[in-house]
């Protein structure tokens, strides 16, 4: 890696205000990169210019809303009563500044390991937007939460995004996830998610990606499942260009329970499935519509 690109990526970091700690591993992700990635992958210093938040259309939902428009959360409607029960519902980047401890013990750790590929390193190292959702020991939201994540592409910058979701035990959690593109700009879009579920937590996470045709989709979702946990993903692919995934689960703990439903319309799409299965009587199960 060249000393000119880690210093741009330190710089570009170190003015949006990020934690030490995770400058570090930015720099320790790029320096990692052993290969010449895609074309599509260009390593750089991250941009978080703020987009127009009258680029964003705001769908209509009965649930708690978040919006985020490029690197811009523009809506949060996280109920007093729920940040008064210690959930925790905000960017990312807030997160590793605000909550640090917690945030520390799973971003690309406990499940998606970032020395995965050199393409994790590339998401560590230039992720530049997400949501951080932390569900207290024992809270149950029985309103599911709507999140509109909106790609940018009126200006040339990849979309980076990361998507963490911890239900510690007990808990329940419905996330309704949205993603889109506003512009005609050609650029890469690298979804991440992460969800660590804790004993007898139950998460539901829902999916649809309606990426324009102008941007390349790489994405990973990723899951890691405690004693009587369950996850069920429903991910609906309806991408106007071409698509290469990951879903990925980690059965980690006796009676857990994994539900993957799938929807693919991609006419060009490569995914790929993946389970351990390493605690006892667990439950797996795909389906495609």
């Amino acid at each position: 890696m060249e000393k000119e690109v880690l210093e741009k990526i330190e710089s570009a970091a170190n003015d949006h205000g990020e934690p030490h700690w995770f400058v570090d591993r930015r720099l320790d992700a790029s320096q990692a990169i052993t290969v010449d990635l895609p074309d599509e992958f260009s390593l750089d210093a991250p941009n978080f210019k703020r987009s127009d938040k009258n680029l964003a259309e705001i769908a209509e939902s009965t649930g708690i809303k978040v919006v985020q428009l490029g690197q811009r959360i523009i809506k949060n409607e996280l109920p007093d009563e729920l940040d008064d029960k210690g959930v925790i519902l905000t960017d990312i980047f807030t997160a590793f500044r605000e909550h640090p401890r917690l945030i520390q013990r799973y971003f690309m750790d406990k499940v998606i390991d970032p020395n995965e590929s050199n393409l994790t390193k590339y998401h560590l190292a230039m992720i530049n937007s997400g949501i951080f959702l932390y569900i207290s020991k024992n809270v149950q939201i029985n309103t599911p939460i709507d999140l509109q994540m909106i790609q940018d592409s009126t200006v040339k910058n990849p979309s980076i995004s990361h998507v963490l979701i911890v239900a510690e035990e007990g808990s329940k959690v419905t996330l309704k996830q949205t993603s889109t593109t506003v512009g005609a700009k050609e650029n890469l879009a690298q979804p991440f998610v992460e969800i660590v579920a804790r004993s007898g937590s139950e998460v539901n996470y829902e999916s649809l990606d309606k990426y324009s045709s102008n941007t390349r989709v790489f994405f990973e979702r990723q899951g890691f499942l405690n004693s009587d946990a369950k996850i069920n993903w429903k991910i609906s692919l309806q991408n106007g260009g071409n698509t290469t995934g990951k879903i990925f689960n980690n059965l980690f703990g006796s009676n857990s329970t994994v539900n993957v439903e799938m929807d693919s319309q991609n006419t060009e799409t490569r995914l790929d499935l993946g389970v351990n299965k390493h605690g006892k009587d667990v439950n797996y199960s795909e389906t495609f519509v």
